[in-house]
């Protein structure tokens, strides 16, 4: 079956059709992504957001440090 597949595929190489589905999905990830940030920057929620980043940089230096030690 998968040998198949292969052969087919291999006659019919539609390999750009997915790649351009592929792209078109990431931009679409992307998009949404800096809409998000954009949500985030236009509300007064950055306090929050960077708290929660110092919280993740401690917890993964201590992590870090507790492996090296």
């Amino acid at each position: 079956m998968k040998w198949h597949r292969r052969k087919k595929l291999e006659r019919f190489p539609h390999d750009g059709i997915e790649r351009r589905i592929s792209t078109e999905t990431s931009h679409r990830l992307m998009r949404a992504m800096l809409d998000q940030n954009r949500v985030a920057v236009a509300k007064p929620r950055w306090p929050i957001v960077v708290v929660v980043g110092a919280v993740a940089v401690f917890v993964v230096v201590g992590i870090l440090v507790g492996v090296m030690r």
